[in-house]
């Protein structure tokens, strides 16, 4: 399928960009390391649709290491869950959750 013309191309990449940001992805730290993906997916959920929900695990062990990542489409909905949700107490733990940074490459230097 080719590109009918130049506008179709510019309206694909505009869409495509509109996409990527109008997601949020949520870090979330201090978790109790018994913490579920499923406690987690659902103490978000409060706050609209989770796009992917994850907890980081050892690679040696499987056990959680403590944080994970959510995901929600609508920025909205992913702030009122960061304002909410920074500093609550779940489990034993005070949980801390922020906008998760976008990761910088690495120089080759």
């Amino acid at each position: 399928m080719g590109w009918k013309n130049v506008t179709d191309k510019a309206r694909c990449k505009y869409l495509s960009i509109q996409f990527i940001w109008n997601k949020m992805k949520i870090l979330v730290r201090n978790l109790d390391r018994t913490t579920t993906e499923e406690e987690l997916r659902h103490l978000f959920e409060e706050f609209g649709t989770v796009r992917s929900c994850n907890l980081v695990m050892d690679k040696e062990t499987g056990a959680s290491k403590g944080f994970g990542f959510v995901e929600i489409p609508k920025p909205g909905e992913a702030k009122a869950a960061i304002k909410t949700l920074n500093n609550k107490i779940v489990g034993e733990n005070k949980i801390r959750v922020k906008k998760a940074e976008t990761k910088k490459p690495k120089d080759n230097l």
